[in-house]
């Protein structure tokens, strides 16, 4: 059962803070062409599709649904836009094949650096300048490997550490190091941002997304064997 045109209409203001809170976790170098206004646009966008397609009936939160559908939208959008030009991809290409020369547990930013033939600066710059193409979350991870995602009624980031219940992906979390851990925890099971992550671990938002970059690499490194 669809919601009511003054329902529809009360759930648009009372739920619009979603989309600054979905914003917030995104990183945009401040040399972007994308801007934190252009995420929050594409967001609102998720929300009305959200408030549109939702079904009281399901017995799934709104909140929840709303969150996963205003993420969509904006993944989409940056997908589209496309802003990312034929150098980029080709050092994309690059760091992907140095780290699958490594086993997950021997990947190192020194060893990856070396590969690559750059000091630890320069790769940390490229894991930075990169970090669009990557995949955003690990849940857009499992999706891309056909993988299940655990209790479609909760948000993903409620669940994806418990290992019990994404082995694939377990494993190879079990092999990152204690800070790409504390990371993982600290982003999808406690629900900070970047910049709040940045604070915690007494680093910057932009070292934050170097290294969930480089997370994420890690784990689809693993993954492809999957």
């Amino acid at each position: 059962m669809r919601l009511s045109k003054d329902k529809r209409e009360e759930f648009a203001l009372r739920y619009l803070p979603l989309v600054k809170y979905v914003v917030n976790r995104f990183y945009i170098r401040e040399t972007s062409v994308i801007t934190k206004e252009d995420l929050f646009n594409w967001g609102v966008i998720g929300l009305m599709e959200a408030i549109e397609r939702y079904d009281e009936t399901r017995g799934v939160k709104f909140a929840l649904y709303a969150i996963n559908r205003i993420k969509g939208s904006i993944r989409d959008a940056l997908r589209k836009e496309d802003t990312l030009t034929r150098r980029q991809r080709e050092k994309f290409k690059k760091i992907t094949e140095a780290i699958s020369e490594f086993d997950i547990e021997d990947i190192t930013d020194e060893k990856v650096a070396n590969k690559l033939g750059v000091d630890v600066d320069t790769y940390h710059e490229l894991l930075e300048e990169i970090s669009p193409i990557v995949v955003n979350s690990i849940e857009e991870l499992l999706e891309e490997k056909g993988q299940e995602i655990p209790d479609k009624g909760e948000l993903v980031e409620e669940n994806i550490i418990k290992k019990e219940e994404v082995e694939s992906l377990a494993s190879g979390i079990s092999k990152l190091n204690e800070r790409e851990k504390h990371i993982l925890s600290l982003y999808y099971y406690e629900g900070l941002t970047l910049k709040q992550i940045g604070k915690v671990l007494g680093i910057t938002e932009s070292r934050v997304s170097q290294l969930h970059t480089q997370i994420i690499l890690k784990l689809r490194r693993m993954m492809e064997d999957v």
